[in-house]
Formats: C-alpha cells, structure tokens, sequence
C-alpha cells in the first residue's frame, strides 16, 4: 500500500519497504533517475538487494528540483556509493574516429536543430564495447546541487545508462530488440553480435506508434524482429496495450513499471537500477 506524506513542500510517495536511515545508508548505494519534475530511486544494501525504492515530486521546485535539492532528505543520508542520472531528450551518438570534444556543442545543435545557447552542461560519455560516444546536455545548476550533497556521485545521462545496461544484456544474448517506454517517446535499441546496430527515441502517442517504428528500424536494417529477443522496460505509458505487442511480439518480455507495482523482477530492471550496472 502506498503511503503519501509532505516533506519540506516536497511530496513523497515510497513504493515499498520503508523510509531509509542513516545507519542503513553506510554501507549502502543510492541510485537516483531525475526527470524534469520527478525524482525516482532505489536504496541497495552490500549484497545488491533492493531496501527502499520511491518517487519524489519536484513540480514547483524549478527544473529538475533545482531549487530543493538540499530538502530532500533521501540525498542527506550518508551513503556509500551514488548514481545519478538525468532524463531529458538533448543527446546524441557520435563514431569515435570523428568524435573531437571541442565540437560537442556543434554536434549536439546541429543533430537537435537547436540553438547552442540554449545548452547548460555538455558532457560525453564512452559506451561500453562500442566504437561510440554518446554527446548530452545536462542542467547545469542540478549538478552543482548534487555534488554539494554528494561530492562522490556519478552523474551519466539516462539514455548512456540505458545504452551500456542493454549491451550488457547483449553479452548474453546474440540478438536483443530493447523498447524503453516513456511517456511521450519511446527508446529503440537493436543489438546482434554485440554491436550496436541502432539506437533512436520517437515520439510515440499509443501503441501502434510504438510497432511502427519498431518494424520501421527492423525493416531499415534488413532484420526481422522475430529473430531478435524483444524486451520492454522503462514506465508504462497510458496508453500502452500489452495484447497488441504480444500480438506482433510474442516472445517479448516486459519489465517495466506501472504506478507503485514493480512486474518481473525489480531488482534487476526497475529503470533507477540501471545506474550501477
């Protein structure tokens, strides 16, 4: 059952196990997703088991809770390790031979169509195993924030958190077709050989946008979508409907999150958990 309760103007709603505490934090890692007007996180113990996971309301708060990072009490616990990621949709995917730094502004204005000024924190990070580097915009403001509160987090992009988490995944499994379900997009990952082979978001309102795309991108790269192992994750839109993609994707398997209820195994695909894996 969940619970709602007021915190420093700041509501909180715990999905599960309890509120977190000082002592229980020592030796514990915290993995933190923020979007523009939410927080969502889960509490690990030594043993990588889930002690606490909830969402933190940061309507009102400025953009990213910005503005209210310091009265959100989870972040003043004394934790042993922190991870951080940030959601928004300002990245893009570079080939390390034409990757140089300096042009990261450039790359990211001109994939985006967007104006450079508008940029706060650019940021690069590898990809595990692959030949390429991913180029984001986080908000500047909520870094400087964070580390105040935890001078030892790691702060990634959500989607270079998703990209390594799905090529981990692949090295197990020869041929994965990943959807990352958002609210207004959805993330498509095809991996065969362990080589990234395509990694885009589209704007998607209901489900059969979301198979378009998905036999849109099979079709572009010559694959059929049956030969791969679908698998769904992220946060159940509204207008997600299970028996269509069962219908076109039978062996898909789902691990994604709807409301508080966790489905499949939470420890290992509640979308925050990403971060340390």
């Amino acid at each position: 059952m969940q619970e709602t309760f007021e915190e420093n103007k700041i509501a909180h709603t715990p999905f599960a196990f309890g509120k977190p505490t000082a002592e229980s934090a020592v030796n514990a890692t915290l993995s933190i997703l923020f979007y523009p007007d939410k927080a969502v996180y889960t509490i690990e113990d030594e043993r990588y088991h889930i002690t606490a996971y909830g969402l933190v309301s940061l309507e009102g708060m400025g953009e990213y809770g910005s503005k209210a990072l310091e009265q959100l009490s989870v972040l003043k616990l004394p934790f042993k390790k922190v991870w951080a990621g940030v959601s928004n949709k300002s990245y893009c995917l570079i080939p390390t031979p034409l990757h140089k730094r300096q042009f990261n502004e450039h790359y990211l204005a001109f994939n985006l169509g967007v104006d450079p000024a508008q940029f706060s924190l650019i940021k690069q990070d590898q990809l595990m195993m692959q030949d390429q580097v991913m180029v984001y915009n986080i908000p500047a403001e909520l870094e400087r924030h964070l580390l105040q509160l935890q001078p030892n987090a790691s702060i990634r992009h959500e989607k270079s958190i998703l990209a390594s988490r799905v090529m981990n995944i692949a090295s197990q499994i020869p041929r994965v077709l990943h959807l990352n379900l958002c609210q207004d997009h959805t993330d498509i990952l095809v991996v065969e050989d362990r080589k990234l082979l395509f990694f885009n978001s589209f704007p998607t309102s209901n489900t059969e946008e979301i198979l378009y795309y998905v036999f849109d991108v099979c079709k572009q790269l010559g694959k059929n979508p049956q030969e791969f192992s679908p698998r769904i994750t992220g946060s159940k839109p509204m207008h997600f409907n299970r028996a269509l993609v069962k219908r076109f994707l039978p062996e898909a398997k789902e691990y994604i999150m709807v409301g508080g209820d966790l489905y499949n195994d939470p420890a290992l695909y509640f979308t925050p958990h990403y971060l340390n894996k």
